[in-house]
C-alpha cells in the first residue's frame, strides 16, 4: 500500500465523524467552498484568487464563497472521501480528468489568461538542454538521457513532454529516467547546467522569464524542437491544451452552478487581475485531447490503481485495522443507540423525508433546464468547432484545417523521404454566375463539384474549398506523373453540364500542379506556387499545368499594373467615384451612399477594384489611393451638402488604413478644407480589420467618434469580435453582411441569425443596415425585424454622382420624399461629376 493509500484510508474513517456534524451547517450550500489545487504554499494561490472570490461574493447573493487551497494529493482525497467539504474544485487539465472520470464532476467554466491583450486558452511545455550540447537537438537524441522536471504529476511539464518522448518512441524508465524537483524552476535548470542532467522540462514560458530576467544567459540554454503557435507569446516543444476549468462536484445543485457560471462570464478583464496576467472565463471547451493524452501515456485516471489483498493488508497495517474496527464499533453503537432515542421523532422524519421529496422533485426540474442548457453550450461549441475547419456550403475541409493537413503531410513526407502533390482546381465562370444567375445558381454549382471531387478522388489525403471558386486537392506519396493523371482526370470530370433547377449550364476547370518537395518545402510556397500553376491555365485555356519558375512572369503584369496606378492617381479621368444608395426602412427615403472606387484604364478598360487594391495594400501604394478616395469623396459631399442634399457618405477603412499614424491628420485637413460637417461623414470598418490590432484600433475609433464622424462595423457575422469588445467601441451601426441578407426569404437560419444581430445591436443602442438586398420581400422582412436601413440591387447599383440625383427624383424612395411636401433637387442643380480630380482642397497627398 502506497503512503497516499494510506491518508485516504485513515481520512475515509475518520473524517464522516466530521461531518455528521458540519454536513446540516452547508445543507442549504449558503456557504459554498472551492477547492483549488496548489504547487508549493497556499497562501500566494489564496492572495492570487482573492479578487476573483471578491466578485463572485458581490455577483452571487446569499451565498458566501470561501477559497480552499489543497495540494494535488489532498484535493483527490478530500473528494473522494467528504464530497460536502467542497462545492467547485479549480484544477489543472490531468487532475480535472482524474475527477471527471472516478468522481463524476462537471466542468462548468474554462480559465483564460490574456497576454499583450490576447486571450491565451493554451498550456504547453519545453524540453530544453544546454546551448552547447550539439549533440541533442530532435526528441530522438534524448535516448539514454537523464531528465529533470518540476513533478510527475505535473500537467505543465512531464505530462506534455512525456506524449512528446513517446511520439518519438521514447518510453519513461526503459528509453530515459527522470528526476524531479518539486516546483522549483531553478532546481531544474541548476542540474541542466551542471550536467546532472541532460535535458529539462519546464512550464512553456519559465525560459523566457528566467532570460528577460537575467538569471540565465540567452545563449546557455535551447529549446528542443521548438514550435510557434498563433497568438501563443513563447516558443514551446509540445502540443498545446486547455486552462485550468472549474468544475462542480456531483452534490452540488445545478442553480447554484449556472449562477456562478453566468457570475464568471460576467467578469471584465479589467475587474480582475493576477500577477501573471488577466484572468476571463470563457464557456467549457473540448478536453478529449486531455484524456487522449493521459490515456496514450497512461497516466492518472488511466493507469490503473493499486489492488489490495487482505493478507497484505493485515500484514502491513494490522494495528491501523484493529483501530478501524473499533471506531467502526463505537460508531455502530451510537448509531444503535441514536435511533433508539429518535423513535418518538418518526412523524417528524415523515414530515422532513416528504419536504426532501418535494424540493428533490424541484431540483430534477431545475436539473432538466440545467442540462438542456448544457446541451445548448455543447452544441454551439461543437458548431463553432466545425466553423473554423469546415466549409458550410459544401462540407469540406476549409483553408484553415487545409493548411494543417497540409503541414502533417510534410512532415510525414520528410521522415518516409517521399513525395506529395498539391493540385489546385478553378471553376470557370462562378463569379460571372453569381453577378448575373444570383449567389443561389453560383453554390449549388459549387456543391455539385464538390460532390463530384469527393466520389472521383477517393485516394485523395484531402479535398478542400479554399476560396470562392477554388478547390484544392493533397495526393500523398503522389509523384508528378501521377499527378498529372489526376489532374486530367478531375478536368473531364468537371468539364460537364450542370443542371440548375432544371436549367443546363455548362462549366469547365482548370488544375495547377505542385509537387512536394521539387515546388517547395512548406504549405505557404505549395499553395503560391499552385496558384501561380492555376492562373498559367486560366491565361492559356490548358487543361492542367504544372508549376514552373516560367510561369511568375504574370508578376512583371502585376507591376506593370502598379506603374499605371501610380499614374492614375496624377491623372484627371482615369479615376472616379461611384455611390450606392442606402435608404431609410421606416421613412422610405435616401439616408446615405457608400462610396465605392473605379478605375478606367486606358488600354485595359474598367479594372476591377479586386485586383489593384490587394496591389496597392501589398506595395504601401494604398495610402495615396485611400488619400485619393477621401479627397474625392469629401468634395462630392461638400457638393451635396450645398444643394441642400442631407445624405451621410461612407467611406471604407482597410486593416492597412487603421494602421497608418497619418491618418487622422489628413482627415481633419480634408474637413476643414472643404468645409464639411463631419456628421455627413461615416467610415465603414470590417470586423476582422479591427482585430489586428484591437487597442490602436480602439483609440484611432474613439478619436474619430469624437471628431463627430460615424462609425459602422462593415460585414458584421463574418469575422471574431468578443462582446465585451463590441460593447467598448464608439460604432453608431452595424451592417449586416450580404451573405446573411441573400437568402432571407427562403432560409430560416439567416432570418434567425439577422433578427437576433438586430435585437443585439438595437440593444446596445446601434442602428442596422442591411446589405445585398435583393428583392421586394427580403426588404418587408427586414422592415418587419426592426431593420432601420437598407442596401443592395434591388434597390440601386453603384452609378456616378449625376445618375444618382436622376434616381433620387425618379425612384421611389425619393418621391416618397416628396409627396410629403419637399422640393426635388434638380440632377441639373450645381456640379454633380465627382469622377475628375478635385479642383479644391489638398493638393499634395499623392
Amino acid at each position: 500500500m502506497t503512503a497516499r493509500s494510506a491518508t485516504r484510508l485513515l481520512l475515509g474513517i475518520a473524517l464522516p465523524l466530521w461531518l455528521l456534524a458540519a454536513g446540516d451547517v452547508r445543507a442549504d450550500h449558503r456557504e459554498v467552498r472551492i477547492g483549488v489545487q496548489v504547487q508549493g504554499e497556499g497562501q500566494p494561490t489564496l492572495d492570487r484568487f482573492a479578487p476573483l472570490i471578491s466578485h463572485l461574493n458581490n455577483r452571487v447573493p446569499g451565498h458566501a464563497f470561501e477559497l480552499v487551497a489543497l495540494s494535488r494529493d489532498n484535493l483527490l482525497t478530500t473528494v473522494d472521501n467528504s464530497a460536502l467539504l467542497l462545492d467547485f474544485v479549480i484544477t489543472d487539465p490531468g487532475l480535472y480528468a482524474v475527477l471527471e472520470v472516478e468522481h463524476g464532476v462537471t466542468r462548468i467554466a474554462t480559465m483564460v489568461r490574456h497576454f499583450d491583450g490576447l486571450a491565451l486558452n493554451t498550456v504547453a511545455a519545453a524540453l530544453f538542454t544546454r546551448g552547447d550540447r550539439i549533440d541533442i537537438n530532435h526528441v530522438e537524441d534524448l535516448e539514454g538521457a537523464r531528465l529533470a522536471a518540476f513533478d510527475e504529476h505535473a500537467f505543465e511539464g512531464w505530462y506534455l513532454a512525456r506524449h512528446m518522448l513517446l511520439a518519438g518512441d521514447l518510453e519513461f524508465g526503459a528509453d530515459y529516467t527522470a528526476e524531479f524537483h518539486g516546483y522549483d524552476a531553478g532546481a531544474v535548470i541548476e542540474a541542466v547546467l551542471e550536467g546532472r542532467a541532460d535535458a529539462g522540462v519546464l512550464p512553456a514560458g519559465h525560459l523566457e522569464e528566467l532570460r528577460d530576467s537575467g538569471h540565465v544567459a540567452r545563449e546557455r540554454l535551447k529549446v528542443i524542437e521548438p514550435r510557434q503557435t498563433a497568438f501563443f507569446p513563447v516558443a514551446h516543444s509540445t502540443a498545446l491544451y486547455p486552462e485550468w476549468p472549474i468544475a462542480k462536484l456531483k452534490h452540488t445543485p445545478d442553480d447554484l452552478a449556472r449562477k456562478v457560471v453566468v457570475a464568471l462570464l460576467d467578469i471584465r478583464a479589467e475587474e480582475v487581475q493576477i500577477p501573471e496576467g488577466e484572468i476571463e472565463w470563457t464557456t467549457p471547451l473540448d478536453y478529449q485531447p486531455v484524456h487522449a493524452l493521459l490515456r496514450t501515456i497512461g497516466a492518472p485516471p488511466y493507469a490503473g490503481f493499486d489492488r489490495l489483498t487482505i493478507a497484505s493488508l493485515v500484514d502491513d497495517y494490522g494495528h491501523w485495522i484493529a483501530v478501524s474496527a473499533l471506531v467502526l464499533l463505537l460508531m455502530l453503537g451510537t448509531t444503535v443507540y441514536t435511533l433508539y432515542l429518535n423513535r418518538r421523532l418518526i412523524r417528524s422524519e415523515q414530515l422532513l423525508r416528504d419536504e426532501n421529496r418535494e424540493r428533490r422533485q424541484a431540483e430534477e426540474a431545475l436539473g432538466r433546464y440545467g442540462d438542456e442548457l448544457e446541451e445548448r453550450i455543447r452544441s454551439r461549441t461543437a458548431e463553432l468547432e466545425y466553423l473554423a475547419h469546415y466549409d458550410d456550403l459544401t462540407g469540406l475541409p476549409n483553408r484553415n484545417l487545409l493548411f494543417e493537413n497540409l503541414d502533417r503531410v510534410i512532415q510525414n513526407s520528410q521522415k518516409e523521404s517521399s513525395t506529395f502533390a498539391l493540385l489546385m482546381i478553378g471553376l470557370d465562370r462562378i463569379r460571372e454566375i453569381n453577378n448575373t444567375l444570383g449567389h443561389y445558381f453560383g453554390d449549388m454549382i459549387l456543391q455539385q463539384a464538390a460532390d463530384v471531387l469527393v466520389k472521383r478522388l477517393k485516394e485523395a489525403e484531402t479535398v478542400a474549398r479554399s476560396g470562392d471558386d477554388v478547390f484544392v486537392v493533397v495526393l500523398a506519396r503522389a509523384g508528378q506523373s501521377r499527378a498529372e493523371e489526376v489532374a486530367h482526370e478531375i478536368h473531364e470530370a468537371l468539364d460537364r453540364t450542370f443542371f440548375l433547377d432544371g436549367h443546363p449550364l455548362h462549366m469547365k476547370a482548370q488544375v495547377g500542379v505542385t509537387v512536394f518537395p521539387e515546388h517547395g518545402l512548406d504549405a505557404d510556397t505549395l499553395m503560391r506556387h499552385a496558384d501561380v500553376a492555376l492562373h498559367s491555365v486560366r491565361r492559356t485555356r490548358m487543361e492542367y499545368s504544372v508549376y514552373d519558375p516560367s510561369l511568375n512572369k504574370h508578376g512583371l503584369r502585376d507591376l506593370k499594373l502598379l506603374g499605371d496606378l501610380r499614374n492614375a492617381l496624377n491623372s484627371e479621368d482615369q479615376l472616379m467615384l461611384h455611390f450606392q444608395p442606402k435608404v431609410c426602412l421606416k421613412e422610405r427615403r435616401l439616408s446615405g451612399v457608400e462610396c465605392l472606387i473605379r478605375w478606367n484604364h486606358p488600354q485595359m478598360g474598367l479594372v476591377s477594384p479586386e485586383l489593384f487594391v490587394p496591389l496597392a495594400e501589398k506595395t504601401g501604394l494604398i495610402r495615396p489611393l485611400t488619400l485619393w478616395v477621401l479627397n474625392a469623396a469629401f468634395n462630392q459631399v461638400s457638393r451635396w451638402q450645398e444643394m441642400g442634399l442631407d445624405v451621410v457618405s461612407a467611406i471604407n477603412l482597410s486593416a492597412w488604413n487603421l494602421q497608418d499614424r497619418h491618418l487622422l491628420g489628413q482627415i481633419r485637413e480634408l474637413l476643414d478644407a472643404w468645409s464639411i460637417h463631419p456628421s455627413r461623414i461615416e467610415m465603414e470598418v470590417t470586423e476582422s480589420a479591427m482585430m489586428d490590432d484591437p487597442e490602436r484600433v480602439l483609440a484611432l475609433l474613439r478619436e474619430l467618434s469624437q471628431m463627430g464622424i460615424r462609425l459602422a462595423i462593415d460585414d458584421f457575422g463574418t469575422g471574431y469580435s468578443s462582446m465585451s469588445y463590441l460593447k467598448r467601441l464608439p460604432v453608431d451601426e452595424v451592417k449586416i453582411d450580404k451573405s446573411f441578407v441573400l437568402d432571407l426569404d427562403s432560409n430560416a437560419e439567416d432570418r434567425a441569425i439577422v433578427k437576433a444581430t438586430i435585437d443585439l445591436a438595437h440593444s446596445l443602442g446601434l442602428e442596422v443596415i442591411a446589405e445585398g438586398v435583393d428583392s421586394q420581400e427580403a426588404i418587408d422582412l427586414l422592415i418587419e425585424m426592426g431593420c432601420d436601413t437598407a442596401q443592395g440591387y434591388f434597390i440601386a447599383r453603384p452609378q456616378s454622382a449625376l445618375d444618382l440625383l436622376k434616381w433620387h427624383v425618379e425612384s421611389p424612395w425619393g418621391q416618397a420624399l416628396y409627396r410629403r411636401g419637399e422640393a426635388a433637387p434638380s440632377p441639373l442643380t450645381g456640379n454633380a461629376e465627382p469622377d475628375r480630380a478635385p479642383e479644391r482642397g489638398p493638393k499634395s497627398f499623392h
